[in-house]
Formats: C-alpha cells, sequence, structure tokens
C-alpha cells in the first residue's frame, strides 16, 4: 500500500513493531499469494488487528471506528442500497444533508469512493474499520428491520392484534406527575418502527403476565429479559446483541431520560394504556459491565377490588384489625421487608377508610398509586421538603388520618408518634423481622417506651408467599428435609399436603399468584404495661402469644392445611426461631437435562439447544454430537415435547425434524415465531426430503437454516456454530478483534 510518507511495512519496521527479516519473508509470501500486507500479516499472527488498525490509522491519516453492538442509523442505511454497500464493503453511519458517514476496510480507496458517491448522490466521509466487523453489521443492519418487522407482525398476530396497529396498543401518554422534560439527544430509533414494536410487545406481555418488574440486563451475549412474576424472577426472551443499544435507547427516550448519558445512572417515567387499563411505570438506568441495565417498574393506577381478605388477613385477626383502624385516634404499623406487600395493605385500609366526612392525607417517597378521594404528598428531598417537614406541614392541614409511606429515621417517628397523641389516626410502615422486634427497633430509634406503649394500636407483620396454581394443584408430600426442618407435632393439624405439578397456566411452575401470611400484635393493656416497662422481646411475645397472637409460622401452616401454598414458601418466608435448612426461596424445580441423559438443569454461560426428533437413534447421536460444542442438549422426541421445552427453557437455539408425528417441525417453528417469549430464538430444520417447496415453507416461516438428511455432522456443527455466532452467543468478550483487514 503506497502512501503520502511511508509504506504500510516500512512504517511497522520503523515502529519497532516487526523485523525487516520478518518483512521480507512476508513480502516474499505476499508476492506469491496475491494479498494485502496487512491482511496476511494477522492472518499469520504476526501484528494484531489493533496495532494494525492503529498504524493503518496513522499511515492514511483517517480516524478508526468500531462498529460492534453500534445501534443502525435508519436514515443512513437508507440512503446506500444493500448490494452497493456489501460490494464495496461500506457501512452507512450517519447521514447529514448532503454528506454520507461510512466505514471501510479500504477507506483510500478512490475508486470505491467514487462508486458510493454516485449511488447515494452524496460526499462520502470515509473511516477505517475492519473488514470483518463490517461484514457482520452489514448483515445485521441491512437485516434486522426486516426481520424483527416479520416477527413483530407474527406475535401481533397471534396477541390478537391488527398487525399495522401493534404500536398503538401500549399508548404513551403524558409524564409523570413532578417529572420534567430531561435534555436528550435525537432519538436514534427514529424511523426503526420494529424495534419500537418490539418494546411495546414486551411491555405488553409484561402487563397481560401481571408482571411486577421488567429487567433488560445486558450480558456478553445479548441483551436478556426478565419478567418478576409473583415475586420471582423468570427469564422471557434474549435479544440479539446488535439489536441491545436500539432496544435500551428506545426506553430511555420514551422515560424522557438523556440517552447521551450511560455512564451515570438516570431515572424516569412513562404512562402507558394498555389493553383499556392506566399504567405508570418507573424507569430506572444503571450502568454495567455490558452496557446500561434498565429496570422498569409496573404501577397499575386501574381501581383494583382489592381487601384484606382478598389479601389473605382473615377471620379474627381481620376483626381485631379493623376494630384497631376505626379507632379516632392511634398508630398502626406494617412491618416487613422489601416487597412484601405493606404499602398494598395500608392501600386496603385507607380504601376502607375513605369518606366524604374524613380527611385522609398521605406522605409518600414515590406516590406509586394514586388513590380517589385521598390527598396523596410526595416528598422533595431536593426542595428540602423531608419526611418530617412534610408531617408538620400535614399536621396543620386538619387531618382525620395520616399515613406516612414509611418511617425512615428518629425524628419522622418522633413527630408521627405525638401525632398519633394528639387526635389523629397515623398508618406507616417499617422493615423489621415481626411484630415483637418492631418495639426495639423504635426504641434505638430514640422513639421512648413510654410513648409507644401510649401511641400504638397494632402492629402487623406479613410476608407474601406463592400459591399454589388450581390448574395442576394435585396432593404430594414436601420433602423430608422441609419436614426435619420444623419442630416435632408443628404440622399435626395438616392431613394432607399439596403442590403444583407444573402447566401453562402457571408456565410449569406450580404457582400461580401470591397471598399474604400475616402476625398481629394487639396492644392490650397487659402488652402497654409490659413495652412501658422495658420488658425484653421474650417476656411481650409471650405475654402476647398467651392472649391469641398467632406467629406468622403458624398462619403459614394454616394455609398450608387449607391447601394455598406450600411448605416450601412457608419456610422461605416465616422468621422462627428455630434452624432451617431449606428456608431459602426457590425457583421453579429443576427438569432433568443434559444431552439425551437425565440430568442436572441448563448452567448459566454455555449455550442450550432443544432438539426435537422423533427417531431414538438419530436423536441420540445428534445430541452426543452437539455435545462437542460445550453445549447442553434438551432432547425432546416430539414436536409438542419440543415446545414445551423451549417455553420451559428458553433457549439459545432450537434445532428439529420436519416430519414428526402430531406436531410436526413447521407446526413447532410457527409456535416459536408467534411468541414474543421465543420469537428471535433462531431454528435450523432437518428433513430427508430434498424439495424446493419444503425449504422455501420453512424460510417463509422464519427458519434460519435448512439441513438435508443424511448430513455430515461435521456439516450439523459448522452450522450450529454459524447460528450461535450470528445470535452473539459464542462471539468473544468486548468488540470483535478477529477478522481481516486490508493494508
Amino acid at each position: 500500500m503506497r502512501s503520502g510518507k511511508r509504506r504500510l511495512g516500512e512504517l511497522l519496521v520503523a515502529r519497532g513493531w516487526l523485523q525487516q527479516e520478518d518483512l521480507d519473508a512476508v513480502l516474499a509470501e505476499q508476492g506469491e499469494r496475491g494479498t494485502r500486507l496487512g491482511a496476511l500479516l494477522v492472518d499469520k499472527g504476526i501484528l494484531g488487528e489493533q496495532t494494525l488498525l492503529e498504524v493503518l490509522s496513522h499511515q492514511l491519516g483517517v480516524e478508526t471506528v468500531e462498529v460492534t453492538d453500534r445501534p443502525g442509523d435508519a436514515d443512513a442505511l437508507a440512503a446506500l442500497p444493500y448490494a452497493v454497500a456489501k460490494r464495496y464493503r461500506a457501512l452507512p453511519l450517519r447521514r447529514e444533508p448532503r454528506l454520507l458517514y461510512v466505514a471501510m476496510p479500504e477507506p483510500q480507496d478512490a475508486e470505491a469512493i467514487q462508486a458510493l458517491e454516485f449511488a447515494t448522490g452524496m460526499r462520502i466521509h470515509a473511516s477505517l474499520c475492519s473488514a470483518r466487523e463490517i461484514d457482520i453489521a452489514l448483515e445485521q443492519h441491512y437485516g434486522m428491520e426486516e426481520a424483527v418487522e416479520k416477527i413483530v407482525s407474527n406475535v401481533a398476530r397471534e396477541a390478537d392484534l391488527d398487525g399495522s396497529n401493534a404500536s398503538s396498543v401500549v399508548q404513551v401518554d403524558t409524564p409523570l406527575p413532578g417529572e420534567e422534560a430531561k435534555g436528550r439527544a435525537s432519538d436514534p430509533t427514529r424511523s426503526m418502527a420494529p424495534i419500537i414494536r418490539l418494546v411495546n410487545l414486551i411491555l405488553l406481555e409484561a402487563v397481560r403476565k401481571e408482571a411486577s418488574d421488567v429487567h433488560f440486563e445486558p450480558t456478553r451475549h445479548g441483551l436478556q429479559v426478565r419478567f418478576r412474576l409473583d415475586g420471582l424472577l423468570r427469564r422471557r426472551m434474549s435479544i440479539p446483541k446488535y439489536l441491545q443499544q436500539s432496544v435500551l435507547s428506545r426506553i430511555k427516550v420514551t422515560a424522557r431520560m438523556d440517552i447521551a448519558k450511560k455512564r451515570v445512572p438516570q431515572d424516569g417515567g412513562i404512562r402507558l394504556q394498555v389493553d383499556g387499563r392506566r399504567l405508570d411505570l418507573r424507569v430506572s438506568s444503571l450502568p454495567t459491565f455490558y452496557g446500561e441495565k434498565i429496570v422498569i417498574r409496573l404501577l397499575d393506577q386501574t381501581e383494583r377490588r382489592v381487601d384484606l381478605g382478598t389479601l389473605g388477613l382473615e377471620g379474627e385477626s381481620r376483626r381485631l384489625l379493623e376494630a384497631c383502624y376505626r379507632r379516632p385516634q392511634g398508630m398502626i404499623l406494617v412491618t416487613g421487608p422489601t416487597g412484601s406487600g405493606k404499602s398494598t395493605t395500608l392501600q386496603c385500609i385507607l380504601k376502607d377508610l375513605r369518606s366524604e366526612g374524613i380527611n385522609i392525607l398521605t406522605l409518600e417517597d414515590p406516590i406509586e398509586y394514586e388513590l380517589e378521594g385521598i390527598n396523596q404528598v410526595q416528598v422533595q428531598r431536593e426542595a428540602g421538603l423531608t419526611f418530617a417537614d412534610s408531617l408538620r406541614a400535614i399536621l396543620r392541614q386538619d387531618p382525620n388520618v395520616i399515613m406516612v409511606g414509611e418511617i425512615r429515621d428518629g425524628e419522622t417517628a418522633e413527630v408521627a408518634f405525638r401525632a398519633a397523641l394528639t387526635g389523629h389516626l397515623v398508618l406507616s410502615t417499617l422493615h423489621t423481622n415481626d411484630t415483637v422486634s418492631t418495639i426495639t427497633r423504635l426504641v434505638d430509634m430514640g422513639v421512648p417506651p413510654f410513648l409507644i406503649s401510649s401511641a400504638l394500636l397494632a402492629v402487623i407483620s406479613q410476608r407474601l408467599v406463592r400459591r399454589i396454581c388450581p390448574g395442576c394443584r394435585a396432593p404430594e408430600d414436601p420433602h423430608p428435609s422441609a419436614l426435619e426442618a420444623l419442630p416435632d407435632g408443628a404440622l399435626d393439624s395438616v392431613d394432607r399436603f399439596y403442590r403444583g405439578r407444573g402447566c401453562s397456566r402457571c408456565e410449569q411452575t406450580g404457582y400461580k399468584g401470591r397471598v399474604g401470611v400475616f402476625e398481629l400484635l394487639v396492644f392490650s393493656p397487659a402488652v402497654r404495661k409490659d413495652v412501658a416497662g422495658g420488658a425484653d422481646e421474650g417476656a411481650i411475645r409471650d405475654r402476647a402469644r398467651g392472649e391469641g397472637m398467632r406467629p406468622l409460622l403458624e398462619e403459614g401452616i394454616e394455609k398450608i392445611r387449607r391447601g394455598v401454598t406450600t411448605l416450601e414458601e412457608i419456610l422461605a418466608a416465616a422468621y422462627w426461631d428455630g434452624p432451617c435448612a431449606t428456608a431459602q426461596r426457590k425457583g421453579p424445580r429443576p427438569v432433568p437435562q443434559s444431552g439425551c441423559r437425565e440430568g442436572a438443569a441448563p448452567r448459566p454461560g454455555r449455550p442450550t439447544i432443544v432438539y426435537a426428533e422423533d427417531d431414538p437413534a438419530v436423536r441420540e447421536a445428534v445430541c452426543l454430537s452437539l455435545e462437542a460444542l460445550s453445549c447442553q442438549v434438551i432432547p425432546a422426541a416430539d414436536g409438542q415435547e419440543g415446545w414445551e421445552k423451549v417455553e420451559r427453557h428458553l433457549p439459545d437455539l432450537v434445532v428439529t425434524d420436519i416430519e414428526m408425528p402430531g406436531l410436526d417441525g413447521y407446526g413447532l417453528l410457527e409456535k416459536i415465531r408467534t411468541n414474543v417469549a421465543t420469537a428471535l430464538i433462531p431454528v435450523i430444520l432437518l428433513t430427508g426430503r430434498n424439495r424446493c417447496e419444503d425449504r422455501m415453507k420453512g424460510f417463509l416461516l422464519g427458519g434460519d437454516d435448512y439441513i438435508e438428511k443424511p448430513f455430515d455432522h461435521r456439516e450439523l456443527l459448522a452450522r450450529v456454530k454459524r447460528c450461535l455466532e450470528r445470535s452473539a452467543f459464542l462471539a468473544p468478550p468486548g468488540p470483535s478483534r478477529s477478522g481481516s483487514s486490508t493494508g
């Protein structure tokens, strides 16, 4: 390669990156092979890709760019036809009125630049990039919109939506209260309707699945989407790495966040109309090693018909609590860890109390649910409006009932307790393990024991446990280790245990929905006397139990007796003094798998493949062959079993035979492509029929590759590896630098 200054080889020798004798040997080989010097040096391992790009950038006087993980610019891509871009290896990056910025492996090629200018009618500004990065990016960006559009259309059609109207099902409304529009860079997803619709369909599925949170988590291999369902995170889909930035940018733009800031945490909000329901979405971003993680909290503002009985507080405990909050003054505290439903319990009490003759004010940070007929106040720490200051102001508003979102410090606690003694009913929350330890926590915060005993009416400690799915509930004894964790006689009242076997209704988890487990401590005269006298927790607990208080564990066992939940759920949630080896929240029970043998569940970090084949001998041979790629293979004997395992495990690749009894390979492919959780999973079709019609049908349904039987197993492995690489699963960490470049 010639330059106005030095040849590439001379520059490498001058900088000490290459010895003269090595250069002479490579130049001789170059003459025989007729390849570029730079490409030959990289292929032989003499020079690193990054080093070559740096030298070429200095030699040519052009900047280098990275296109890995870079979102495509729809306007720039539209300016240059794919055939021209492919021929001259030019990736459009950005477009101005009369100027197109492109990345090329040979930015000094005047003939190529002239051809690009003729094809676009614009001047070309070329930057340097490796040839392999450009080849991958061309396939990704030019094929992305068409592929995603097809997937979204299929999913929208299956979800009973008009494909042309899928974007309007999730309607972006006004910003949330108290939010101002932030300074934003231009939206990189403009004119990328498929990405917008894909994000909308993910949110739509989250709402319909009743998820409380949606997690978008960048990983080495792609963008993982997880839903929090019934308190546990479940993986819903994996979005290819090349779509990651576009998806995250779309969310940030909609949430009125600054898309130019990627290294600092941000908060935003979206107000949506989904299926006629009003939702507030709280959006939070956090920089991680592989990109920004975004978490969306879904808050349904539609008035819900929920009362204390629906939550799980029933019988004598509910009657006693209602008697407490019907009093004109005093304090009721709801305690438990984060996510235990404390705010929902307070909302049920407020809904029961609200009437035309009562002035109810709440103090929250943030306001999560809008309650009709109740005055809600947002804490503004930036403006100096803290819980304590706001509470003092509220006391001058002639309130009857005050709800303080959380008691976080001694100052707020003291003001709240004194308000409870001066003619107000005060409701609030506190983070403690059980009812009795709440007293110790308040004393530690500086609240005098006499004030606690005078003001407190009741303390509720609660947990949320998962309900057994009614669609697949069946008698089944718990694991022996769970039984051994409890003292003798604790389960004498339980005649039969139940468990969910797993079905499509509960997505194979065995659980559907959650219910509360409550411990209620009512402050009787005897309990007040013990608290004022400084009695320890043990003495107060014994007194309360003697007066009828039922601990969390006993309340949970009652729900086990009635077949509402499982012993494992209660042990994971209830706080008690005995040893409990199984008191850890568990997800769905692992399903045995690994090749064609029964074994462990898939392990993170290894690609997972579902292989559907009705011939046992072929299935066994192919499974063993695929394991050579260090993949975890989940076998299925037919298409229906294959679909069940795809739904359950969300693999990184599906390989399926076409001719199978029942649900064939085409039917399996169609199910995969019409479900938002599986729509982006690559699928390879296997068949013994060499017919053009079969191949066309597979590709029209969304198949990624097609292999005829009998096939060489080396070909199968090569095609499987290619599919996994295209989905970025086997890509090396960081920007790709393994391709060849010219020089």
